[in-house]
């Protein structure tokens, strides 16, 4: 099924995007806090003018006599780079001037104030336009998967459609197929989440009050918002989003790492529900299990618990098959929530009358490691490889013991093996790089 390629394509785009922002975000974080080091006493007496801006006479003077003699730096107070001017006050406020033998700008408050903000701004503008780019990532992923659906069932959303006489004269009738087509997918693209509700109804997804798509509408918004009202929430962003995540008019979204990490999740895991709910053979969870056990891979443990949740309650597959999607679904939980709270669902994983290398897994995940070894010096160089061992999620714990250094070592040959093949690999891409600079 080709929309499957298209999810794996979306979460390379969506993983490539989240490591732009994080690496953005460091980027500007540690900038932010090297300007708010320069521009500290600027912007305290920034933050001192603001706060005192409406109060009587009696009271701001008391306040700011406070504020002077407070320590700034270097054993000087603030009232060593700041003073007002008591005599000169007028209809406009206090005057006041500043301090120094030295450069003003970094005490000057105004000057300060804006620095910071510009500061705060780059940070918010790198999360608004992950937010707007993950969403045009997942309406990327949303298009192919529309235009494959009704490739396969055009019936359903193109029996009203009619063509000019014209047309029938100057194209073939494949083209004028496609062109319809392809119109279609461009029509329902102009509101992705009222497309998603009529997919729901067609095909019963049971999307209805499902978390993962209120919590895409609420996305979904908050990218309607940034590109159309500054990330304010207005009336129009409460209509469009379920009672759960209304906001207060005027609120601003802030974009900040934890949100970023849940929205791109949501999208994740949205679009491989979409995938599964509409995949149909054995093949096609095979490739959904590819983009499953990817993430095992790479330890994104939440969408992986997810994925595999969904995968071992797959039709028509072995009981090998789903055993291994319950090994590696136990295998995420394991790692969100440790083996005392998954101890009793990992007990209750069957294993009995299977292979070998199931009764490894379930020991590998209550951690049994001196059966483990056992487990091995049965189906290593048969079922297992120094590869797999090296290589594969459910061996990450074991790969940290004793047992598993001893292990190795009575192997020399089977892992010495895999690490010159390895560094066969290397030395490949090496040879390959200075082929290219060349």
């Amino acid at each position: 099924m080709k929309e499957l390629n298209y999810l794996s394509a979306l979460m390379l785009k969506l993983d490539n995007e989240k490591m732009i922002y994080e690496e953005t975000n460091a980027v500007l974080d540690k900038k932010q806090k090297d300007v708010f080091k320069k521009y500290r006493i600027g912007f305290k007496i920034a933050m001192f003018l603001y706060k005192t801006r409406d109060k009587d006479p009696q009271e701001f003077r008391k306040e700011y006599d406070e504020f002077v003699a407070k320590k700034a730096s270097n054993g000087k107070v603030y009232g060593d780079y700041f003073s007002v001017d008591f005599d000169s006050v007028n209809e406009k406020g206090y005057t006041y001037s500043l301090k120094t033998s030295g450069n003003i700008e970094y005490i000057h408050p105004e000057k300060a104030e804006c620095k910071i903000y510009q500061m705060y701004s780059a940070l918010k503008s790198n999360g608004e336009k992950t937010i707007t780019t993950i969403v045009q990532y997942f309406e990327e992923f949303l298009s192919s998967f529309l235009y494959i659906i009704i490739s396969q069932k055009p019936e359903a959303f193109l029996f009203k459609k009619q063509i000019e006489y014209s047309q029938l004269v100057e194209k073939n009738i494949e083209t004028i197929k496609e062109e319809i087509l392809r119109q279609e997918v461009r029509s329902l693209m102009f509101d992705a989440v009222d497309t998603l509700e009529k997919l729901d109804n067609m095909y019963n997804y049971n999307l209805s009050g499902n978390d993962l798509f209120e919590k895409y509408k609420e996305i979904d918004m908050h990218r309607n918002i940034i590109v159309h009202n500054r990330g304010v929430v207005n009336s129009d962003y409460n209509h469009g989003v379920s009672k759960k995540y209304q906001k207060e008019i005027d609120a601003v979204i802030e974009c900040e790492p934890a949100l970023i990490e849940e929205d791109i999740l949501t999208i994740e895991k949205l679009a491989f529900l979409l995938s599964y709910l509409q995949g149909e053979t054995e093949s096609d969870a095979d490739m959904l299990e590819n983009v499953a056990f990817d993430a095992l891979t790479n330890e994104k443990w939440d969408f992986s618990r997810f994925a595999y949740s969904l995968l071992k309650k797959c039709k028509n597959i072995s009981n090998d098959l789903r055993a291994t999607y319950v090994a590696n679904y136990l295998l995420a939980c394991k790692k969100i929530d440790g083996l005392e709270k998954t101890k009793k669902e990992i007990e209750k994983f069957d294993v009995s009358g299977m292979e070998r290398i199931y009764i490894m897994a379930k020991n590998l995940l209550l951690e049994k490691n001196r059966d483990v070894v056992s487990d091995l010096e049965v189906v290593f160089n048969d079922s297992i490889s120094a590869q797999n061992l090296e290589c594969w999620p459910i061996f990450s714990d074991f790969r940290k013991t004793d047992e598993y250094a001893t292990f190795v070592k009575n192997h020399p040959a089977e892992f010495s093996a895999y690490e010159n093949a390895f560094d066969n690999v290397d030395d490949s891409i090496s040879i390959d790089n200075q082929t290219h600079d060349k």
